[in-house]
């Protein structure tokens, strides 16, 4: 049986690559902290980094190590970017000499951000386009994909850059889908307030997604350091998307935004999705699915309060 180690498999991403690799026969360890470990897992509650996580790497001696731990917040990447630099760089070149010295057959992907483009020179945004961050959290996702490029370029290994744009889904509790779903289940609003102008866009995908993509790519990538962008290919305004989450809310409110753009955001994101789709990627949750699932999570935690 295939071993697959998870890090951060307890958080959002982690959970569905967790799930999603132990139903194609994978026997799979997760090891971090998060709120949703599951019975089926084997989990290790670990504070990362941890100076345990190398010595597992030697004993356990995985096929796969998925690096989904870390930070994952801009805002605090802005106040903070050592401590951002610490949780997301140095961690994965940690992992990454680990498995180069005492298990180099390990297949690493890592998961990076769409935050490495900054504000794309153009639109959708290619694998191949320049990348600009705009935020320290973006620049620290960049020396990890290069960090990937470096261990397969000159030590071998096989590796390869996730990079996400807005994820959503079941189990994540923040970020813009989830802020405007929980207002607009609130019957108590006759107004939302939203950050930002309206005419931002992003291109949103739901978390089994990135689970079936890191599963294709496990299995048919090249794993030379390459990356992927991980997206649905469709870019979606954000008064848009709040417009259709009240929608499926039922509620009337209207929506108003404060015209200020937050600092380390990039304005619009449109992925071209062609080097996934190649692997046969195909989207498995439609965009009014996940946002009907994510409404009713909302309901759930209102009625919860």
């Amino acid at each position: 049986m295939k071993q697959a180690l998870v890090i951060g498999g307890a958080g959002f991403l982690g959970t569905h690559i967790c799930h999603r690799l132990r139903s194609r026969g994978w026997q799979v360890l997760s090891v971090g902290r998060g709120k949703h470990a599951t019975p089926e897992i084997e989990h290790l509650e670990w504070t990362l980094p941890d100076p345990r996580l190398l010595g597992l790497i030697a004993e356990r001696r995985p096929d796969l190590c998925v690096h989904c731990a870390g930070r994952a917040s801009v805002a605090l990447s802005v106040t903070d970017p050592f401590g951002d630099f610490q949780c997301n760089s140095v961690l994965t070149a940690s992992l990454l000499d680990t498995i180069r010295t005492t298990h180099p057959q390990c297949v690493f992907l890592t998961i990076s951000s769409a935050s490495v483009y900054g504000n794309p020179e153009r639109l959708p945004i290619r694998e191949e386009d320049t990348l600009s961050p705009v935020s320290s959290y973006g620049y620290h996702k960049y020396i990890e994909e290069l960090l990937c490029l470096e261990y397969a370029t000159l030590h071998g290994l096989r590796t390869a850059s996730l990079r996400v744009f807005s994820a959503f889904g079941r189990g994540l509790t923040r970020q813009v889908v989830w802020d405007v779903a929980r207002k607009a289940v609130d019957i108590s609003k006759r107004e939302i307030q939203l950050r930002g102008t309206g005419s931002e866009s992003r291109d949103f995908i739901h978390g089994k997604d990135i689970a079936q993509a890191v599963e294709l790519i496990v299995e048919k990538a090249q794993l030379n350091g390459e990356s992927y962008n991980i997206a649905s290919g469709i870019e979606v305004p954000i008064r848009e998307l709040a417009e259709q989450l009240l929608s499926i809310a039922g509620s009337d409110a209207q929506i108003c935004f404060d015209g200020i753009s937050p600092d380390g955001y990039a304005h619009r994101w449109h992925a071209d999705v062609l080097r996934l789709r190649k692997l046969g990627f195909s989207s498995e949750v439609s965009f009014q699915d996940g946002l009907a699932e994510v409404i009713n999570l909302a309901k759930t935690y209102s009625h919860c309060s």
